[in-house]
């Protein structure tokens, strides 16, 4: 029997948060986060291994004020305060998936803790909607004058 608490997964996710400043017309920063892939995530791509169709195509990514540590088990953003959908969902490589996503100066604009990705056929532009894939925390304020550029990887295999 294999022990299946000893087996490495092989599916990683990075969040890479580009912020490009209005005013002083340039990149201020950009911040690189490993994601915590949900169950819920991995028992929808498994699907694909029985024949069946997985319900996980990206559809949105959302922002939160919860502290909350990431889990597995997640299902949702503790503290939802904005979403907003998918720019352009493309594989870039063999098993690596990039979705992008941007936040503009009058999205939204205050304290940013938790960043999940959304998919599915439920998820819509309304909070708590859809299977949440990924989640991260960021502990970032955004200013009125900071755009936002998400870029998500998810990375199959080792």
């Amino acid at each position: 029997m294999i022990n299946l608490a000893n087996l490495n997964y092989k599916w990683d996710g990075y969040y890479v948060l580009n912020i490009f400043n209005r005013s002083l017309n340039r990149l201020v920063r950009r911040k690189i986060v490993q994601n915590t892939i949900t169950d819920l995530a991995k028992t929808e791509l498994a699907k694909s291994l029985l024949g069946l169709t997985p319900n996980l195509e990206i559809k949105y990514l959302a922002i939160g004020t919860g502290t909350a540590s990431t889990s597995s088990g997640d299902t949702k953003l503790v503290n939802e305060v904005f979403r907003c959908a998918d720019e352009g969902l493309e594989s870039i490589g063999n098993g690596v998936i990039q979705s992008s996503f941007t936040i503009y100066t009058t999205d939204y604009n205050g304290a940013v803790e938790e960043v999940g990705i959304f998919g599915g056929t439920s998820a819509a532009g309304t909070v708590d909607t859809g299977t949440l894939i990924s989640r991260i925390l960021l502990h970032e304020t955004k200013s009125a004058e900071d755009d936002w550029y998400f870029q998500r990887l998810d990375i199959l295999g080792g």
